[in-house]
């Protein structure tokens, strides 16, 4: 593979050549195809002329951040501002390079530009999508990995598909030998006779470039051992609560540990519905906690009202005269995150271990499923939920 004096990719700049008065300009790749990176150089490219103001979107503040950082890179030029007020980089021309993250179309109403780029559009909502097309005055162009399909591709993309580039980690000369082989891996890895759905999904879209549905049961490294064994595993503990008010439904407190890339999982409480504030104070009183026990719990739904009376609990003293109560408890709210990056999350560990303390629970990972949707199957997902959040937090905090 050849780079050129720009630096761009031999199959990127001729593809980008060749679209030069193409309206839309959409590349969908594998993990590190260099997508993101080739087009950052080559509007950079575009703008050294005349001066062109450029709209880059992505869809939320922390997928702007991963763009600049590689536009920063790419290009060699500094990008300034805040989350506040917006990140920009002016060029010594006059072109105008802006970041932006839009949770809504109302927020991209008034801006214009002379060339979008949607970095991973298929993340950014439809409608943002939508009014920004109709605000650009020139090129947009589209990168994403092709992590699920979207209608917005039968509308960008020529019937003959000159528009259209697809590339893989083959594409990128700037990868290592070492960096080529961790994708030659997951490949070999989804050929096995015991290859997961996950591994599957993996090697045909991050490798291959292809479009991939996540369709059928989700958790095949599952292991099993004892309260025992959990105890002993030598890794911080969190407790998470998925917390269900009434009716059949389910609340469950889970305990997590993050070791070696395993999940292991303990379950404290599963049961129907709490009833009211006290009596689900009586039951984290029974699974052994306390005012300075720290719990995460989902503050969504007709539970909110429990969870702030579980933690104010000392202020209502003619109803919480217990000792053991009258204290309250340490309650946090969850990292909720997407219900399907979380789940890909989880089906990404080296395993999850399972204990003896609840077969419910071990039910629920067993069974867990996605459907042709992409949306999980099936009513018993509480153990699952509280597992979502337990990731979200140990990524957050770097495990």
């Amino acid at each position: 593979m050849m780079v050129n004096s720009l630096g761009i990719s031999e199959r990127y700049l001729r593809f980008f050549v060749e679209n030069i008065n193409s309206r839309y300009v959409v590349c969908i790749g594998g993990r590190r195809s260099g997508k993101s990176f080739n087009v950052a150089k080559w509007i950079r490219f575009l703008s050294s002329g005349k001066p062109i103001k450029v709209l880059v979107i992505a869809a939320t503040f922390p997928a702007i951040q991963l763009v600049i950082e590689d536009f920063q890179r790419a290009t060699g030029l500094t990008v300034t501002g805040s989350m506040i007020y917006g990140y920009s980089c002016k060029l010594n021309n006059g072109s105008l390079f802006q970041f932006r993250a839009f949770p809504e179309s109302q927020r991209v109403q008034g801006t214009t530009a002379d060339i979008c780029w949607f970095e991973e559009f298929l993340n950014i909502p439809e409608e943002v999508i939508r009014v920004a097309t109709m605000s650009c005055t020139g090129q947009m162009y589209f990168t994403a990995n092709p992590t699920r399909k979207s209608k917005l591709l039968d509308d960008y993309i020529n019937k003959d598909g000159s528009n259209f580039l697809r590339t893989t980690y083959k594409d990128n000369p700037y990868l290592t030998p070492e960096q080529r082989k961790e994708f030659d891996d997951i490949k070999l890895r989804s050929q096995q006779p015991n290859a997961t759905l996950y591994d599957i999904f993996c090697a045909k879209v991050y490798c291959d470039g292809e479009f991939g549905d996540l369709v059928g049961r989700c958790f095949e490294k599952l292991e099993y051992n004892t309260y025992s064994d959990y105890l002993n595993i030598p890794s911080e503990e969190i407790l998470i609560m998925d917390l269900a008010f009434g009716g059949a439904d389910k609340t469950a407190i889970c305990g997590f540990k993050m070791y070696n890339k395993k999940l292991y999982v303990h379950t404290y409480q599963y049961k129907q519905g709490t009833i009211n504030a006290k009596e689900q104070a009586w039951d984290l009183i029974d699974c052994g906690f306390n005012a300075y026990t720290p719990i995460q719990a989902d503050y969504g739904g007709v539970g909110r009202q429990i969870l702030d009376s579980l933690i104010m609990a000392q202020q209502n003293d003619e109803v919480w005269t217990e000792p053991e109560l009258k204290m309250g408890f340490q309650i946090s709210n969850v990292i909720k995150g997407k219900i399907l990056e979380s789940i890909m999350a989880l089906m990404a560990l080296d395993g999850i271990v399972i204990d003896d303390s609840n077969y419910n629970t071990r039910e629920e990972f067993e069974g867990c499923a996605l459907d042709e949707q992409q949306r999980l199957k099936g009513e018993n997902d509480h153990t699952i939920a509280c597992a979502r959040y337990a990731i979200n937090y140990f990524h957050a905090i770097g495990k």
